[in-house]
């Protein structure tokens, strides 16, 4: 991607949005300070914008997240990407309210994220020279082309219930969890160690049982974004110019 952008606004929502945009991959970013003293490019949040649509990841390579949001369609056509140092971007979200209204715009300096009040508040978090360590497109997409045949049929997990599984854990223990091949409506077996068992209900896949944002699609879209090292993208579609 280029390094040079033209200023972008990636869109006017609220706070709350703002927060599930990079909350979900600032829990990836490196904290340790080991980590970060070996891999400082771990400690940044990628963003980048492709095609349309702008993208947030973070990793500190045990696991790794992605979030992405359409630009509104009277954005310039431009591609390229930045990293802002993650401990900063936490600082400021940390002081936005979920109801606040506020607009971000992107370019190759940084991320401004202006709040639409009376004072009209502006944060400005610079890029960080630091490059962010992980290429996620194609590793990713090598990951899920891996095998060569399609991936396993999903299964519906509700996160808040996840979470109760913590405290089963025990001197590092990871969680198995294991499913009935072909019953998508059998519960997940949890296992840890020999000291604990469990199971969790799945969610129902059916489209009217699912939460507003669901997209059953979305594996196909994925695939798209992020193709194998072998793959050339398709042809980028050209967007209007304001």
């Amino acid at each position: 991607m280029p390094t040079h952008l033209v200023p972008v606004t990636i869109g006017q929502f609220t706070g709350r949005d703002l927060h599930e945009l990079f909350a979900p991959v600032l829990a990836h970013a490196a904290t340790d300070p080991e980590v970060a003293s070996i891999h400082p490019g771990l400690t940044v949040i990628a963003c980048e914008i492709e095609r349309g649509v702008f993208y947030a990841a973070g990793s500190d390579r045990y696991t790794l997240g992605i979030t992405r949001r359409q630009l509104p369609d009277d954005q310039p056509a431009t591609e390229g990407d930045i990293a802002v140092p993650a401990t900063l971007l936490r600082r400021v979200l940390a002081g936005i309210r979920r109801r606040d209204k506020v607009t971000m715009d992107m370019d190759s300096g940084g991320l401004t994220i202006t709040l639409a009040d009376e004072i009209g508040l502006t944060f400005r978090i610079p890029a960080s020279p630091l490059p962010f360590l992980i290429p996620w497109r194609t590793f990713l997409g090598d990951k899920l082309r891996a095998t060569g045949t399609p991936l396993t049929s999903p299964v519906m997990l509700n996160p808040s219930l996840l979470t109760r599984f913590n405290a089963a854990t025990r001197g590092g223990l990871p969680l198995e969890l294991r499913r009935v091949p072909g019953d998508d409506r059998a519960p997940v077996l949890v296992i840890c160690g020999s000291h604990f068992v469990g199971l969790i209900a799945p969610m129902s896949s059916q489209p009217q049982s699912m939460p507003p944002g669901w997209d059953p699609d979305a594996e196909a879209s994925w695939f798209t974004a992020c193709p194998a090292r072998d793959v050339k993208p398709a042809p980028r579609r050209q967007r209007k110019v304001a």
